[in-house]
């Protein structure tokens, strides 16, 4: 039922994090106690309430992971408010999904006979619940793993005057910064493996409670595998999350002219929207190609980038250095092509998505007419609303890898491009947002049974 998975995901979290670089990341371990989760929280509320809470993390952590791409360009006092920050999200998710992970678990043994979750143990004459000790202690080890992540960090508050220090026996803590990394780590990393071992002896009773595995595994193929529906809506959400994220990812972040944040990781996004797609509409598979060819000139253009913006600082230089302006404009024009493959790809993959959106229409919902009620009229009216959104939403698209294509034909010019392009992302993101909330709502929350 998916308890392995809970065994690996927690091992990830044995180590310290060194502000945001972590050695086993953490968005591995989340995501693997998510699929862990993933059939036994179909069915106990609990559980799914967990498994919302180790995604909210996973995604946390993944961003946490790409923040790392800015260490070279953050100062020290910048690098304690991305730690803090990180830290804080961290905590707020971690402490609840462990406490409904608990619930839920002590929920379905009271059901489905599960013994090993109330497993005791007698020590000093003292009987001691597991499942209790596991969940207090995981809540105590992550706030110390929080702590140590931020407290080297905290020598950056120290202030020196700019001509020397404040006097002549003051003490500059940033210079033990290794040293509380080292010490820090070392104590993280001894307490995170004691906090392992009892978790592995916790959670593998459970893996090896045959009778309580089997009344769960007895549930989820009577009750949860014959809903082809739920499958489906879950498939079609996380394709939207992907197209969401496809969105989001094609954002620009520009330090220092360049933009740190590639199209790699919108074609990957996009890549994966289609893939999850094509199991209903073929036509989503044609939007792969167009995202490989973008994933690919995304790389060579970051490097394009950096190699003008290393030599050139600004776009000027175009107008009064021959070898600038033969860069600019072959790097200018090799983003065109980037951007009119991402488009296209973007607009099939919408295409695909009315076909597949009229697919699942006719299979939700009430099934029968009669005179007060017609199912094909009321298909055709969601229809119709959601095609007018996705069709806004790839005119936005559109808008926004146009703008892309003449960001640095503009730039030369325009100074604020780079602000146009943004604030046209940010429109099309907010108003991808609304469309796959309205797409989930109308089709697929009632093709799940959700109401």
């Amino acid at each position: 039922m998916g308890f392995g998975y809970l065994l690996i995901g927690f091992l990830f979290l044995i180590n310290p994090v060194i502000h945001v670089m972590d050695i086993l990341p953490d968005c591995i371990g989340f995501f693997l106690i998510v699929k862990g989760l993933g059939k036994i929280s179909l069915f106990v509320d609990h559980l799914a309430a967990a498994k919302g809470h180790f995604w909210k993390l996973a995604l946390i952590d993944l961003v946490k992971v790409f923040s790392i791409l800015f260490w070279p360009m953050v100062s020290d006092t910048g690098m304690l408010l991305l730690t803090f920050v990180f830290s804080l999200f961290e905590l707020l998710y971690f402490i609840p999904a462990v406490m409904s992970l608990y619930e839920g678990m002590t929920f379905a043994a009271l059901w489905y006979q599960g013994e090993a979750v109330y497993a005791k143990k007698v020590k000093k004459k003292k009987t001691i619940e597991l499942g209790t000790a596991w969940r207090r202690s995981s809540i105590v080890f992550y706030c110390l793993r929080i702590a140590v992540s931020i407290a080297p960090e905290l020598t950056s508050l120290q202030m020196f005057d700019n001509l020397g220090y404040v006097h002549a026996g003051a003490i500059e803590y940033s210079y033990y910064k290794p040293f509380l990394y080292v010490f820090l780590g070392m104590i993280v990393l001894i307490v995170g493996i004691v906090w392992y071992v009892r978790t592995y002896r916790y959670w593998n009773g459970i893996r090896k409670d045959r009778v309580f595995c089997s009344n769960l595994s007895r549930k989820y193929a009577n009750d949860i595998l014959p809903n082809t529906g739920l499958f489906c809506a879950m498939r079609m959400k996380k394709t939207a999350y992907c197209y969401l994220g496809a969105a989001i990812t094609s954002l620009f972040i520009i330090v220092d002219g360049i933009n740190v944040l590639p199209g790699l990781f919108s074609a990957a996004f996009l890549t994966a929207a289609a893939l999850l797609m094509g199991k209903y509409v073929r036509l989503a598979y044609a939007a792969v190609p167009f995202a490989l060819v973008r994933a690919g000139l995304s790389i060579w253009n970051l490097v394009q980038q950096y190699l003008y913006f290393s030599d050139y600082r600004s776009p000027e230089a175009v107008e009064w250095v021959t070898n600038a302006y033969n860069m600019y404009y072959f790097m200018a024009f090799t983003e065109t092509i980037e951007f009119i493959a991402a488009m296209i790809g973007t607009v099939v993959l919408l295409v695909a998505y009315m076909k597949t959106i009229r697919l699942h229409l006719e299979e939700t919902g009430v099934q029968t007419e009669h005179v007060q009620y017609s199912k094909q009229n009321r298909d055709l009216e969601i229809y119709n609303m959601i095609g007018s959104r996705l069709l806004l939403n790839a005119a936005l698209a559109i808008v926004n890898y146009i703008a892309a294509c003449a960001y640095h034909y503009a730039l030369v010019d325009i100074s604020a491009m780079s602000v146009i392009c943004i604030v046209i992302t940010l429109i099309w993101i907010a108003q991808t947002v609304f469309t796959v909330t309205l797409i989930g709502e109308q089709v697929y929350d009632r093709l799940s049974g959700e109401y």
